[in-house]
């Protein structure tokens, strides 16, 4: 049975009647990732689509699974029966390099339950900041001068044998 009463800087309300349901809300999102109780697992493999998964919650009682660096809801789950989490999730375009996906919710007893897993999203090819082309003619003249060298001495070989 649960019994509620409010309580503000004015007055206190009276004991409200006692109910035998309460459905927990969905935790808030805070801006930084919270400690995490334990490990969550993630199929990703450098892709945006993963499945997050996790037990430990209490059961039936939501979860909310986001992704920090920029914080971000990805979605809002409810825990099964014996209360694990298996959930895709999508992450959102412009999120790449590495980022960590938590899961929070209710644990037994009322408690904060968190789990976090750290993902690496890629992003195409690293900026090296080099300017290739000079690289790239610098080579092909090489190989030009290269070329040179071996005919200049093949065309030797022919005259030494032939004279």
């Amino acid at each position: 049975m649960v019994k509620v009463r409010t309580r503000t800087s004015l007055a206190n309300s009276d004991l409200s009647v006692a109910s035998e349901y309460v459905t927990p809300g969905a935790p808030v999102l805070t801006p930084s990732p919270p400690a995490p109780n334990a490990p969550l697992g993630s199929s990703n493999g450098g892709s945006r689509t993963t499945t997050v998964t996790g037990g430990g919650f209490a059961p039936n009682t939501p979860v909310v699974v986001a992704i920090y660096s920029t914080p971000a809801t990805l979605t809002t789950t409810t825990s099964s029966q014996s209360g694990a989490i298996s959930v895709t999730v999508t992450i959102p375009a412009g999120y790449t390099g590495s980022h960590t996906l938590v899961a929070t919710g209710e644990g037994p007893g009322g408690v904060n339950r968190t789990l976090a897993v750290g993902v690496r999203l890629g992003g195409g090819l690293a900026a090296t900041g080099t300017f290739t082309i000079g690289t790239v003619l610098l080579g092909t003249g090489l190989l030009l001068i290269g070329g040179l060298v071996v005919a200049a001495i093949r065309r030797r070989r022919f005259d030494f044998v032939s004279g």
